[in-house]
């Protein structure tokens, strides 16, 4: 309903030089509470609108729900536990480079 009426919950678009890319990170975990958790169907969109970006295009990514807190940080611990306990949608990570895609 919500694309019906406002458009696609995520996109991107150029201007003045800079590539800007609005990603949908709200999830409803099964707890009830939402979540910053980025779909693969966004993940592969992704992929491909930076494919097309060239690769000097400074890019600009927004979420709302931040990937990395100092919340998140002092819960849980470094970025390097994170990854070693990575595996499901609560604590999965993905970094994008411009030539290749890590998810953890």
């Amino acid at each position: 309903m919500f694309e019906k009426k406002l458009g696609n919950r995520y996109y991107s678009f150029d201007h003045k030089g800079w590539h800007f890319i609005v990603l949908d990170d709200i999830y409803r975990g099964e707890s009830g509470s939402y979540i910053g958790y980025i779909d693969d169907k966004q993940i592969d969109w992704l992929k491909q609108d930076l494919e097309k970006t060239d690769k000097k295009t400074p890019v600009v990514l927004s979420v709302h729900i931040p990937f990395i807190t100092t919340r998140t940080q002092l819960t849980r611990g470094s970025l390097e536990a994170q990854f070693a306990a990575a595996g499901g949608p609560t604590n999965r990570v993905t970094f994008l480079k411009r030539d290749s895609c890590l998810s953890m």
